[in-house]
């Protein structure tokens, strides 16, 4: 693997303040030119920092060699010091920890964090001088502060994208910010935020998901008609930024002569349909009243939507039972278009249980996804 190398961060326009404000207060102290010196001092420094960063630990082919020469550098770029004037050592004090903590730092941080393993074995090898052992510890503890850095900026990020997008799953979060770099960190934000805010069947999805744990919570919805409970997740939905018609009147009906009843209808930016939710309350798996009000999501979906959704309502008694023979039935099940697949998608929850069941329509797959909520008493 081909590692970048660090480049100094002189470009930056905070650190070239820092700088210019270092010299300019150097100007100021000077009432005579008589600081050949100091500007040697500064150079020196500056040059032992050019000399570092153009290393690439990566492709060091004699490790001791290559180590010892990097801490030779940097004892010399670190114990610069002039003791002639006490404003001129100031100076040059703050110049070197400003490059030190700017440049130098991130430098370790990035060309050795891939080198951690190695510089560990490198500190137990016993004719290693005392310097380098000390140099050796000191990028190691700048390594490990990354990474604690890293979980600690990463754990941030997700606890405001979690206040921004509460329904969000936790799953899509963390795999957007599944970041191995503090540099890698503020991209993943910017993809999280941009990705959240789309219109989408994910995020429609994992809002209706949070709408259903939501109603599955409020005990005053276990004893509610199968109109009432549609209306709370239409009107969850509506506030999750996705607008929803319940009760529509669209399509045809299951005798093909009237329009017919849509229970919730999600559409998109344009007003157009988006998704269709039919929804049933079951007792017992009743296979030609589900089969019903599956064929009736076809009748409905006249231009052949991606994804669309049949919500169960679940009051049996056993409701693992139910949740068996409802995706045995659908693996037989003679749909209107010729089934590809069926299968399991994990919820996280042992109460809610989603079958996706792929349909082939006009040689375009699309999805019907089963959604069974259970309400049982």
């Amino acid at each position: 693997m081909q590692h970048a190398k660090f480049n100094p961060s002189f470009k930056h326009e905070s650190h070239l303040k820092k700088i210019a404000q270092i010299l300019w207060e150097y100007r100021i102290f000077s009432i005579e030119d008589k600081s050949l010196y100091l500007k040697v001092k500064i150079y020196r420094i500056i040059l032992n920092l050019s000399h570092i960063n153009k290393q690439n630990p990566t492709e060091w082919l004699q490790y001791k060699d290559e180590f010892e020469n990097l801490c030779l550098t940097f004892y010399e770029l670190k114990n610069s010091e002039i003791k002639e004037r006490l404003s001129q050592t100031t100076l040059l004090e703050t110049l070197k920890n400003s490059l030190i903590k700017n440049n130098l730092e991130p430098y370790f941080r990035i060309n050795f964090n891939a080198l951690d393993l190695k510089l560990r074995q490198y500190l137990l090898l016993a004719e290693i001088s005392k310097e380098e052992e000390k140099i050796g510890n000191y990028i190691l503890s700048l390594i490990e502060d990354r990474d604690s850095v890293l979980k600690e900026r990463v754990s941030l990020t997700k606890k405001k994208i979690k206040i921004t997008f509460p329904y969000i799953s936790e799953n899509r979060i963390n795999n957007i910010l599944n970041v191995d770099s503090i540099e890698s960190l503020q991209s993943a934000t910017l993809k999280a935020f941009d990705e959240f805010s789309d219109f989408s069947f994910e995020n429609m999805y994992d809002k209706f998901l949070a709408s259903l744990i939501k109603l599955q919570g409020d005990i005053l919805y276990r004893n509610k008609s199968e109109d009432e409970r549609n209306t709370y997740i239409g009107n969850m939905l509506g506030m999750g930024g996705f607008q929803v018609k319940d009760q529509t009147f669209w399509g045809s009906s299951n005798t093909g002569k009237s329009a017919g009843e849509v229970d919730i209808m999600v559409l998109d930016k344009n007003q157009l349909p988006f998704s269709i939710i039919e929804a049933l309350i079951l007792d017992s798996l009743k296979q030609d009243y589900l089969k019903q009000h599956i064929d009736k999501i076809y009748k409905y979906d006249t231009t052949g939507l991606q994804n669309n959704m049949i919500l169960v309502y679940s009051e049996t008694k056993s409701f693992s039972d139910f949740c068996n023979r409802y995706y045995t039935y659908i693996l037989k099940c003679n749909f209107p278009y010729k089934q590809l697949s069926s299968d399991i998608i994990d919820t996280g929850y042992s109460e809610i249980k989603i079958y996706k069941t792929t349909l082939e329509r006009n040689r375009k797959p699309t999805n019907l996804y089963h959604v069974i909520l259970n309400l049982s008493s």
